[in-house]
C-alpha cells in the first residue's frame, strides 16, 4: 500500500539513481542511458510495494513531476496521490517547491486559492489536526 512515507523513499531513490527531474531528458525518462535502469527500478518497486503494475508505478512518479501553473484534481483520490507524491517528491529532492502547483482543488466543486484552504487539505491528506 502507497504511504507518503514509501513514495518519500521511493523519490529518494530515484533521486539518488536517477538524478532530480530538473536534470530527466524527457518528462517521462531520465534518458542519458538511462531508461533501461529507470523500468528495472520501476519493476522493483511493483514488486516492494506490491503495485499491479510498472505503469502505476509510473503514476506514482508523474504525480511527483511537479505541475506548471495550476492543477486540478477531480476526486478526492486522486487529490490525496498528488498531493502525497508532491510532497514526497520534495521532501526527496526530487522537485522543488517552484515546482509545485498555483492553484489546488481536493473536490470538483471546490476550488482551493488560499492558505487556509491549502493546511485544510493538507491536514485532510495526513489526517492530522491543524
Amino acid at each position: 500500500m502507497w504511504t507518503t512515507e514509501l513514495r518519500t523513499q521511493m523519490f529518494r531513490a530515484l533521486v539518488a539513481k536517477f538524478g532530480p527531474f530538473e536534470e530527466w531528458e524527457t518528462t517521462g525518462r531520465p534518458g542519458r542511458g538511462l531508461d533501461d535502469q529507470y523500468d528495472e527500478f520501476c519493476d522493483a518497486m511493483m514488486t516492494l510495494t506490491g503495485a499491479k503494475s510498472i505503469g502505476a508505478v509510473k503514476q506514482q512518479i508523474a504525480y511527483g513531476k511537479g505541475v506548471a501553473g495550476q492543477a486540478l484534481w477531480k476526486n478526492d483520490g486522486r487529490a490525496r496521490t498528488a498531493l502525497s507524491c508532491l510532497t514526497a517528491a520534495v521532501d526527496a529532492g526530487f522537485i522543488r517547491t517552484k515546482d509545485l502547483p498555483d492553484l489546488l482543488a481536493v473536490r470538483s466543486s471546490k476550488v482551493m486559492n488560499t492558505d487556509a484552504d491549502l493546511d485544510r487539505a493538507f491536514h485532510e491528506v495526513t489526517n492530522t489536526t491543524p
